[in-house]
């Protein structure tokens, strides 16, 4: 059940709002799924910490169509050190 929650705020964020150009409502949506997902374990979700930073990754996209290049910068970052943990 949560599994498919999450993948469908994911295909919200990727699939519509940050292809039409929502920025706003992506990085909210992103910023609270991102909340959602860091309260659960990996029991919870197996691919948690991809799905992480994926979020880090549309919280950056973001920022970076919105012009907060600090922000986009920060988050993109982030996903990267995940992608690095690996």
């Amino acid at each position: 059940m949560r599994a498919i929650f999450i993948d469908n705020m994911l295909n919200a964020i990727m699939d519509t709002e940050q292809v039409d150009g929502l920025h706003d409502e992506s990085l909210k949506r992103s910023q609270k799924t991102l909340t959602y997902v860091m309260s659960l374990n990996d029991k919870d979700i197996p691919n948690r910490k991809d799905i992480i930073a994926n979020l880090y990754s549309c919280i950056g996209n973001a920022h970076l169509e919105m012009g907060n290049f600090k922000k986009a910068l920060e988050n993109h970052n982030k996903d990267l050190d995940l992608a690095n943990e690996k």
